[in-house]
């Protein structure tokens, strides 16, 4: 659950920051496009898409994973009120 919340945060963070500091244009450093909100693209260095794109897949597995667990191991959990 720890690992589900802090790539969670990481791909929050990712999605907010790329709008907010990468270029409109390509260049050497910035070569991936991504497609935003409203139609706008950004290109962001090779690592970060590749980063972000995994991060989205990585999420929803550890999420699904945790509910999984959660749904098996019901039985096992107690209340504190």
């Amino acid at each position: 659950m720890v690992l589900f919340l802090v790539v969670l945060w990481l791909d929050i963070a990712a999605a907010w920051g790329i709008p907010e500091w990468s270029p409109t244009a390509p260049d050497a450093a910035h070569s991936v496009p991504i497609r935003y909100r409203g139609g706008v693209t950004y290109f962001v260095q090779p690592f970060l898409a590749r980063a972000t794109h995994d991060a989205d897949w990585l999420a929803f597995g550890l999420g699904a994973a945790s509910a999984v667990l959660f749904l098996v191991h019901r039985d096992k959990l107690e209340r504190l009120s």
